[in-house]
C-alpha cells in the first residue's frame, strides 16, 4: 500500500463531525482492486477521530466521489490502551454499519446512538475514546 505524502494537489478541507474542529490528511492509499481511486484519511486535531473519503485523482486536482443521498457508512469505535511494553495502540470495541444516511454527520449520530444502546450507557465515550468513519 502506498502511503506517501500527497502531492501539491489541494484536497477538500474536512471538519470533524464529532467536535467540529479542523481535520488534517494523515494517509493516502489506493482503493483495493481499483487503481483509479484513492482513499484519503483525515484525523481531527482535537479529538483524534478519523474520517475516510474516496477521491478520483485528476491532473492538478482531486475530485471527491459523490455518494448517493442514501449512502452507507461504517463507524468503528476504538479505545486507546497501553501494551505490556508501554506503547499506545487502538483497540477495536465495536463496528456499526449505517445503511442509509444523508451525510457523514447524521451517520455518526446514528452510530453513536446505536453504540450507546448496545453498551447500555448514556454516553459512548464511556466505552470508547475515538471512532473512524468510512463511507
Amino acid at each position: 500500500m502506498n502511503t506517501r505524502p500527497m502531492s501539491s494537489a489541494v484536497l477538500t478541507m474536512e471538519i470533524c463531525p464529532n467536535c467540529k474542529s479542523k481535520m488534517t490528511v494523515t494517509e493516502a492509499a489506493p482503493v483495493l482492486l481499483n487503481d483509479h481511486l484513492k482513499t484519503i484519511t483525515y484525523q481531527c486535531k482535537a479529538c483524534h477521530s478519523e474520517l475516510k473519503r474516496t477521491f478520483k485523482p485528476h491532473p492538478g486536482e482531486w475530485k471527491p466521489i459523490h455518494l448517493s443521498p442514501n449512502a452507507q457508512y461504517r463507524v468503528a469505535f476504538f479505545k486507546h490502551l497501553l501494551s505490556s511494553d508501554g506503547h499506545k495502540f487502538k483497540c477495536l470495541q465495536h463496528v456499526i454499519e449505517i445503511r442509509h444516511a444523508r451525510n457523514a454527520e447524521r451517520a455518526l449520530k446514528a452510530a453513536e446512538y446505536r453504540y450507546e444502546r448496545f453498551c447500555h450507557v448514556p454516553d459512548w465515550r464511556l466505552y470508547a475514546d475515538t471512532f473512524e468513519l468510512e463511507a
